[in-house]
């Protein structure tokens, strides 16, 4: 399932036949320090099986000329991942849902 414009909260809260889910929106939107010759592609937040969140970078390394994802945060409850990043909860994004 995709679902292209939709607020964080709504795309880990709607009532889906999926578990999974992953919200991402472009960009470093949570201001974490990267290193120079790092870009970040996207701000993903995933939702597991067992309901913890995760926040993720997608990100690109000039040096290495790789890409990477990695995991910034984990939290326990949606109110956990707000408290501490509530800046997210303002954003559009997009949202995958599987299994």
């Amino acid at each position: 399932m995709y679902i292209k414009e939709i607020k964080l909260k709504d795309a880990m809260t709607r009532e889906i036949d999926f578990r999974c889910r992953s919200w991402t929106v472009s960009g470093n939107k949570i201001d974490e320090d990267i290193p120079e010759n790092e870009s970040i592609e996207e701000t993903i937040v995933n939702k597991h099986y067992d309901g913890t969140l995760s926040v993720l970078f997608k990100g690109y390394d000039e040096k290495d000329k790789s890409s990477y994802v990695k995991r910034i945060a984990q939290f326990s409850t949606l109110e956990e991942l707000q408290e501490k990043y509530p800046q997210l909860f303002e954003l559009v994004g997009q949202l995958y849902a599987f299994f």
